[in-house]
């Protein structure tokens, strides 16, 4: 989903993502749709909504041209076991890290410098501690 977006819209370009930051290797899916969500957080929107099947790595087509059985069509659900779909996912690369999002969007935001206040480095680091444990492998 978020693939197409790009490619239909081009809103990120190496030299954005340079720019930024953001450190992305264009021809790896899980680095471009990782930057593509940062991407998100650090436009002038004051609200960011994500699609639940990229926020879980869900690749199901929920809707099939042609289809017209509403058994069939439409019929994408969380499974019942969502944390820990969620976090294998995650610890997969497949589902969006949203700590190592949000602190990469603040990062680039506001640089680390003499400027950077306490409160920013606890965040970052808070941020920087929830990612590391969504990264774990799941047993």
């Amino acid at each position: 989903m978020l693939r197409l977006q790009y490619d239909m819209y081009g809103h990120l370009s190496p030299s954005q993502c340079k720019r930024r930051g953001l450190k992305t290797n264009w021809n790896d899916a899980q680095d471009l749709t990782r930057a593509m969500v940062t991407e998100l957080f650090l436009s002038p929107a004051r609200n960011v909504q994500l699609f639940f099947a990229d926020w879980f790595g869900m690749r199901d087509n929920y809707n099939q041209p042609g289809l017209f059985d509403d058994n069939v069509n439409w019929q994408l659900r969380i499974p019942h076991d969502y944390q820990k779909a969620y976090f294998k996912a995650v610890s997969q690369g497949k589902a969006i890290n949203l700590p190592r999002t949000l602190r990469n969007a603040l990062k680039i935001k506001q640089p680390a410098g003499p400027c950077t206040d306490k409160a920013f480095g606890s965040l970052v680091k808070e941020l920087d501690h929830l990612a590391a444990i969504l990264d774990e492998p799941v047993r």
